[in-house]
């Protein structure tokens, strides 16, 4: 249970990850220019670094890491049910999988991690 709980959200860290790299590439679809694309590719890939630099420090710091997922999620959440309630859709494939992580790298941190530092205060 430990290894599962410790691997499961980092491994759907990287599948949220490729997911989103792969969604980038919608933008070559369009009829634009080549240079437009490059920009367009480059502006969609900016939700793809959030989420590395995310996973980067849960990995160090699952604590604050959870947190970072977990705001990241609701902000995402927040931002899609005020102004695109058009695109609900997104809330299953962006808001939910980064509160689950979150939510993951917390159990994970409060089970597991936690038990091991000790916290000492200096008088």
């Amino acid at each position: 249970m430990k290894k599962i709980l410790f691997w499961l959200p980092r491994i759907l860290s990287i599948c949220l990850l490729f997911l989103n790299f792969i969604l980038a590439f919608d933008v070559y679809l369009e009829d634009w220019t080549l240079g437009e694309k490059n920009i367009g590719f480059i502006i969609h890939l900016i939700p793809f670094f959030i989420i590395l630099t995310s996973l980067i420090i849960a990995w160090k710091r699952e604590l604050s890491g959870s947190l970072i997922f977990i705001a990241l999620g609701m902000i995402m959440l927040i931002y899609i049910l005020l102004f695109r309630i058009e695109m609900w859709l997104s809330l299953f494939i962006i808001s939910l999988p980064l509160i689950i992580i979150g939510l993951l790298f917390l159990l994970n941190y409060f089970l597991f991690t936690r038990k091991k530092e000790k916290i000492t205060f200096k008088e």
